[in-house]
């Protein structure tokens, strides 16, 4: 190629690769820092005691299921389009990436048009299928939608839909493959020690057979000579 031409291809290839670079600093700049708690209300739509409640039962299924999950509202989606519900999705899927280690799912909801959305932390993709979890959420994320009530309602409704999905999918997962107790481990180990004892202290101790006992040495006889 001319050098002009080469020129041309190599300013556009590095234009493309400076605005890559700025749209993911700028992504990682718009994202909240992760919160103390689970739920982070940037949209003012929540009562503290409605907080609380969601923090406790976040926390419940963190210690009962090692299931994480984080809540976030905001008030309008920036440069959002008319692809909103993709947008959010995207940036749901930002949140769990960033923000989850281990099994888990953030549900965001935008107070500009009262869209929620759900994502999964890569280990829970990872672990099931991320369809198939969307089947069993179908159902009850729409019909907390659909409830006739104030916005801070659906939102707990769709906060407790995820929960119990994810929940019932952890437990049966747990059942289907149990982790032997470490009570049980200690145990076994410690059986196998004594017995490893037991062989060795009878080993030591045991009556030689037979078979043990040294084969007799044989005595020369010395041959009498005669006089003759």
């Amino acid at each position: 190629l001319p050098m002009s031409i080469r020129a041309r291809l190599s300013f556009v290839f590095l234009m493309l690769c400076c605005s890559c670079l700025q749209h993911a600093a700028a992504a990682d700049e718009s994202l909240f820092s992760r919160p103390e708690g689970r739920v982070l209300d940037k949209a003012d739509v929540l009562l503290p005691e409605t907080i609380t409640a969601l923090n406790d039962a976040f926390l419940k299924a963190e210690q009962e299921h090692s299931l994480h999950v984080y809540l976030i509202t905001i008030p309008f989606l920036k440069d959002s389009g008319l692809d909103q519900k993709g947008k959010l999705e995207e940036t749901a899927n930002l949140y769990a990436q960033e923000w989850i280690q281990g099994v888990g799912a953030v549900i965001i909801y935008n107070d500009e048009n009262a869209f929620v959305s759900v994502a999964y932390s890569t280990e829970a993709k990872h672990l099931y299928q991320e369809t198939a979890i969307d089947a069993l959420l179908k159902g009850p994320l729409d019909a907390s939608q659909k409830f006739k009530g104030l916005q801070r309602d659906k939102i707990m409704r769709a906060a407790k839909a995820v929960l119990d999905v994810m929940s019932k999918i952890q437990e049966e997962t747990t059942l289907k493959s149990p982790r032997q107790h470490p009570l049980l481990k200690f145990l076994a180990a410690f059986l196998l020690l004594l017995a490893v004892v037991l062989i060795m202290l009878d080993s030591m101790h045991r009556k030689p057979t037979i078979n043990d006992e040294p084969a007799p040495k044989k005595i020369r006889r010395r041959k009498k000579h005669s006089k003759w």
